[in-house]
């Protein structure tokens, strides 16, 4: 009986405690927490009754009680998961690519200025000044036996354009295997090195050891180049015909010889052992007397034979009229033919090619000169 008593004054305590914690909230100004806003018995009745008579309930009364302090614990073992199963993975990837040897490396950025840098500003000309644009020119004039300076990349082929047929290469510091190598194809002279050092070389024809090309080579760290050289004297640049070209002209009839060299050059190509270059300075130009039209070589090409010279040049009519070219207007001693393409006829302001075939003055030997005493 004792027992039971105790057990009743119990339960109606715990009741008495849950009809008074909503006062006790409404007072304290924290309805707001789901631990202890629990709805009165007052309201329970109310929507008891308001569901009989079919009232509709309110919406936040249907609401259920979450505790946040829940939703954040439950927020942090679901990140604790993230992170863990990303180390797993992580540690998965280290150990694939210690299995296999992979190591992720990152390639250096290399700048460009690497292909500009302390690359020498030599003047290939013999003028004494460097160029404007402070970089080295490709096409090099010379004088024969004069030595010049000329870049190279260094580990990789150059080429060195000369104006021989068959030249060939005399050095003492290109001897190929480790110290580099020279090798010759045609008129071309390809040239490869290791060395960082100046190396010097002669150029010559062969069978012709009067006439050389001297120049020293600078190694430097630059991309592979091709190098044109030429002679600065218009007269030894023509005498260095071509064998090919001597054997066609004097293999063929005048005629029909010039004829098919004219349509090959018509048709833009190089008749085989012939050279092509811009007209020298001091070349002794056709001289052309055609009213009403303008001849000009300024802008010409020479192609140089054995005997003959094919120089190319440019003819308009400056005239208001349709007018015929007579090629005899172009006549000299020298001049062997003269043809255009691709008319002789032309419309007012109306342009084509000339082409006037000149006699060379055949081969030159180049001797050295003797000074006279009395000129001392």
């Amino acid at each position: 009986m004792k027992q039971f008593r105790i057990s009743t004054i119990a339960y109606s305590c715990a009741l008495a405690m849950i009809l008074t914690m909503p006062t006790i909230a409404a007072q304290n100004g924290n309805t707001d927490n789901p631990l202890i806003a629990i709805p009165n018995l007052n309201n329970a009745s109310s929507s008891t009754a308001a569901a009989a008579q079919g009232t509709p309930l309110n919406a936040s009364a249907a609401t259920p009680l979450i505790d946040p302090a829940l939703i954040r614990i439950k927020q942090e073992q679901d990140n604790a998961k993230l992170k863990e199963q990303i180390e797993k993975l992580k540690t998965e990837n280290q150990h694939l690519k210690e299995s296999i040897g992979v190591e992720q490396t990152k390639i250096p950025e290399v700048p460009a200025t690497v292909l500009t840098n302390n690359v020498p500003k030599y003047n290939v000309n013999g003028t004494g000044a460097a160029s404007a644009s402070g970089k080295e020119a490709n096409d090099i004039v010379v004088s024969p036996g004069v030595n010049q300076l000329v870049s190279i990349a260094v580990g990789h082929t150059n080429r060195i354009v000369t104006p021989f047929t068959h030249p060939q290469v005399s050095s003492a510091t290109l001897t190929g295997g480790e110290q580099g190598e020279v090798m010759v194809k045609d008129n071309v002279v390809y040239v490869s090195t290791a060395k960082t050092y100046p190396l010097s070389m002669f150029i010559t024809e062969k069978g012709q050891e009067n006439l050389s090309i001297s120049l020293t080579l600078v190694p430097r760290k630059i991309p592979s180049r091709e190098i044109s050289v030429t002679f600065k004297d218009s007269n030894v640049q023509m005498r260095l015909a071509s064998e090919d070209a001597e054997a066609w002209e004097k293999s063929q009839p005048f005629v029909s010889g010039t004829n098919k060299n004219l349509r090959e050059v018509a048709l833009q190509g190089i008749p085989s052992g012939y050279n092509l270059s811009s007209i020298p300075r001091n070349y002794k130009l056709p001289k052309c007397r055609v009213e009403g039209f303008k001849v000009d070589f300024s802008n010409g090409q020479l192609i140089t034979g054995s005997k003959l010279h094919y120089v190319i040049g440019k003819v308009t009519n400056v005239s208001s009229q349709t007018l015929e070219f007579k090629e005899a207007g172009c006549g000299d001693y020298d001049v062997a033919a003269v043809a255009l393409y691709p008319t002789n006829v032309f419309e007012p302001h109306q342009s084509a090619e000339i082409y006037v075939i000149k006699h060379a003055v055949g081969r030159q030997e180049v001797k050295q000169v003797r000074t006279s005493v009395l000129d001392k």
